[in-house]
């Protein structure tokens, strides 16, 4: 059963996108910078479970969002994509090794899509379209797009 499988992508994809790295879990820490996120950028509610399901979003809120939720966790700094961090990330929430190293795999893969881009708000939307793009190869689930 891939359960397991689905539930450790969906952090990457989050992290890092809120991405690229983990076993997203929904800590009050990690809660309190979506919300001081949401605050700044005030993307739309529909944005937000968008992303969840890692649609990018189209407004410079959205995507402003979602480069200041990847700058506050660490993954972006200075304008640009810290694989390191981010895989700094997955190992700390990972425990299955096998995962583990195809979500490092990705984070690698992730890293030269993104290695030119310099504003964090293109950050954010690469990163997302990456995963969707190269999740597969690597064998890692991706959460579904809730039906409407």
């Amino acid at each position: 059963m891939r359960t397991s499988a689905a539930a450790a992508a969906t952090g990457p994809a989050f992290l890092v996108l809120a991405a690229v790295a983990s076993a997203m879990e929904m800590t009050p820490e990690f809660m309190e910078i979506v919300n001081k996120c949401k605050t700044e950028h005030e993307p739309t509610e529909d944005e937000l479970k968008g992303m969840m399901a890692l649609k990018v979003p189209e407004s410079a809120n959205g995507k402003c969002f979602m480069g200041c939720v990847l700058q506050e966790i660490g993954v972006v700094k200075d304008g640009k994509f810290d694989k390191e961090e981010a895989k700094k990330h997955a190992a700390s929430k990972m425990t299955d090794k096998d995962e583990l190293e195809k979500h490092m795999q990705l984070i690698e893969k992730c890293s030269q899509e993104v290695g030119g881009e310099t504003d964090s708000r293109g950050i954010g939307p690469k990163l997302m379209e990456c995963i969707k793009q190269f999740a597969p190869e690597f064998d890692i689930a991706l959460p579904q797009q809730p039906s409407e």
